[in-house]
């Protein structure tokens, strides 16, 4: 017997409180429809019209703000203002991302409008898991964003690294899906539901824990691990890295990363508030060997896609700092430094991107550190982008990365996990030595150095300004921004 639907109706209204996750859809398929009638060297308009679909979804974000939450989709979309941060963040990260592709993709014989389609898609399934209400919305959230990212790191098809690195991530995205959709359907075998609310009632009522709950929750939480690029789930993230496009390289070390960090916050705090204590030597060791593994791996790394590579990994140890704190009294103070320190993240990282993205040429991506021997006096302000990106990943004063890390340290200390900010500020003492390698290159070589000549960009040139600007501007009115952040906490009491 099939189901009546001849009374199903759908509430119009649905689609105006979803116009923030549709219009970047919609902007993507628009784009494969018509491309296919725009000859190659006008395919301008492809990125011309993603940035202008981005706008437009930007300021859906802003209409529902101030609205209520809501459960949308029979539970399985949270609209709230923690779904609205990330879109507008998700937003933030695709528009950088087509600000630096414009001109690479076309210096690199890649100027097709399913790159961009693949970027929107992407940032629809981000949305997508943060705004997840259960476990099988996760879940298409996260393989929505995984399969266009596996796309996007072997797109171009001519050269090795990027096909090796595309069949790299997807095994690994392969295994981290099957691995979290396992303890899935272990969750949901032991508690009887997806939603996330009813796993907390469960729990709530204090029913028994039985060992396939504990299972299941061990597997989700190895599945984000993989997303996230913790240790040990970290081991081919950066051959994906350095094998990918320079434009989603930047991509995956933030959107992804910050999806995936926002989709595990969400779990906890909405499905597992009761049991968070239990999880505390989990998050304890696996932040400090995190963020120990990636700042040790990075001292010695040559090729600076590389290099940040596993930087992106040591500040994926910082931020699952937080997590630590959300079984205390100070949760919330973490969770505004998370959200903070997210932003400043985003800003550094693609100022950092744009700087190899502009000095690469065609055939020759100059990913070696060496390669910025006397940039500073041949490009003082290419080298000073670049320097200030540096100084902010290391968390020097007065950038936005030296106010994330204090957030976040800060919570942890008032939390009494003295111990774990001790092994973070050290941490953070390491990654200067590695930062600085380049600056040092930049500025003191010059005896060493060659001539460094480049392609000007007007796209890049404005997304370096617009990040360097807001790494000093979220940096000295850090205040402004947190307030952001904790309006944004609407999940947390």
């Amino acid at each position: 017997m099939f189901p009546d639907i001849s009374s199903f109706q759908i509430d119009p209204a649905i689609f105006s409180k979803l116009s923030f996750i549709l219009i970047p859809f919609i902007t993507g398929v628009a784009i494969l429809l018509i491309e296919v009638f725009i000859p190659t060297e006008e395919k301008l308009f492809a990125a011309l019209f993603s940035i202008w679909g981005l706008i437009l979804a930007f300021f859906a974000v802003t209409q529902w703000w101030d609205e209520p939450s809501e459960l949308l989709l029979g539970g399985s979309f949270i609209l709230d203002r923690f779904t609205l941060f990330f879109a507008a963040l998700f937003i933030l990260i695709n528009g950088f991302t087509i600000l630096l592709s414009m001109r690479y993709i076309k210096r690199e014989g890649m100027h097709f409008g399913e790159y961009y389609f693949l970027t929107l898609l992407a940032t629809t399934g981000m949305i997508f898991l943060v705004a997840a209400g259960d476990l099988l919305m996760l879940f298409l959230g996260i393989e929505l964003m995984s399969i266009a990212a596996y796309v996007l790191t072997g797109f171009n098809r001519d050269r090795l690294k990027p096909s090796e690195g595309a069949m790299k991530y997807f095994l690994l995205g392969a295994f981290a899906s099957g691995i979290l959709l396992y303890g899935i359907a272990l969750v949901y075998g032991a508690t009887g539901t997806f939603q996330l609310s009813k796993i907390q009632q469960y729990i709530s009522a204090g029913k028994e824990l039985n060992l396939i709950f504990w299972t299941g929750l061990g597997l989700i939480f190895a599945g984000f691990g993989f997303k996230v690029a913790a240790v040990p789930f970290h081991l081919w993230a950066p051959d994906a890295y350095e094998g990918a496009p320079t434009p989603i390289t930047a991509f995956m070390a933030t959107g992804i990363k910050a999806a995936a960090l926002a989709a595990f916050f969400r779990f906890i705090t909405t499905a597992l508030p009761e049991v968070s204590q239990h999880m505390i030597p989990v998050l304890w060791w696996g932040a400090v060997i995190t963020m120990t593994v990636g700042n040790i791996a990075a001292l010695v790394q040559k090729n600076i896609k590389r290099l940040l590579a596993y930087s992106s990994i040591a500040h994926a140890g910082y931020l699952l700092t937080a997590f630590v704190v959300l079984g205390t009294g100070h949760k919330l103070a973490a969770a505004e430094g998370l959200l903070y320190y997210l932003i400043a993240y985003t800003l550094m990282t693609f100022a950092a991107f744009g700087v190899v993205i502009i000095v690469a040429k065609q055939g020759d991506e100059r990913t070696n550190v060496s390669d910025y021997i006397g940039l500073g006096r041949q490009h003082p302000l290419l080298a000073f982008v670049m320097t200030v990106a540096l100084l902010s990943l290391a968390g020097i004063p007065p950038t936005a990365g030296f106010f994330g890390k204090l957030y976040i340290f800060s919570a942890v200390v008032e939390s009494g996990y003295t111990g774990l900010a001790v092994i973070a500020v050290l941490n953070s003492v390491l990654s200067v030595y590695y930062y600085l390698r380049p600056v040092v290159n930049m500025y003191m070589k010059i005896e060493e150095a060659q001539e460094v000549t480049f392609e000007k960009s007007l796209t890049v040139g404005i997304a370096l300004a617009v990040a360097t600007y807001g790494i000093f501007h979220v940096g000295i009115f850090s205040s402004s921004f947190l307030a952001i952040a904790r309006s944004a906490m609407t999940l947390l009491p």
